[in-house]
């Protein structure tokens, strides 16, 4: 029998002690079928079966190197560990106790981002004029387009840790 009830008003509701009470009810539907549950609740199995992104670092402390990782679309879910195994297991178990709590607390849950498919690649910024010509100077000295060349220095200023620290802020 499934654990969750559907009103014939859509409501779907999590099967409680009571629930006999509401399935006697002619007003109500109940659904055994577990596709038809899958369309309509999406439970701890199908957030576990998302594939999230996963930020990974290593930090040098005091001699030691101790790994971490975060899941950014899971606010406040990271682990720490001593070893690149030891912290995917901590991570999943992580995972599944941040979802399991949510779910429990009915808190809304990000579904994981593609981060290909939300960017096009196309930008438009606006700089001074004495900036846009120290930038089109130095591209049309180094025979590449002004487009080329912001892109390749923004390439390597992401890699630069001071960059990395005004993008992701220490918590």
């Amino acid at each position: 029998m499934s654990p969750y009830v559907v009103t014939k008003q859509g409501f779907v509701m999590r099967r409680i002690e009571k629930l006999k009470k509401f399935e006697q009810n002619p007003n109500n539907v109940c659904f055994h079928d577990l596709t038809w549950r899958s369309n309509l609740v999406k439970d701890l199995k199908y957030y576990m079966s998302l594939t999230y992104p996963v930020v990974l670092s290593e930090v040098k402390d005091a001699g030691e190197h101790i790994f971490s990782a975060v899941i950014e679309d899971l606010p406040g879910l990271e682990v720490y560990a001593y070893s690149v195994e030891e912290l995917l297991r901590e991570l999943e178990e992580a995972k599944e106790s941040w979802i399991a709590t949510a779910l429990e607390l009915n808190r809304p849950i990000k579904e994981p981002r593609d981060s290909f498919k939300e960017y096009s690649g196309r930008t438009t910024i606006r700089m001074s004029k004495s900036l846009h010509k120290r930038l089109a100077d130095l591209a049309e000295r180094e025979s590449i387009s002004l487009n080329a060349l912001i892109n390749q220095l923004l390439e390597r200023s992401t890699s630069n840790d001071c960059i990395h620290q005004i993008l992701v802020p220490e918590h």
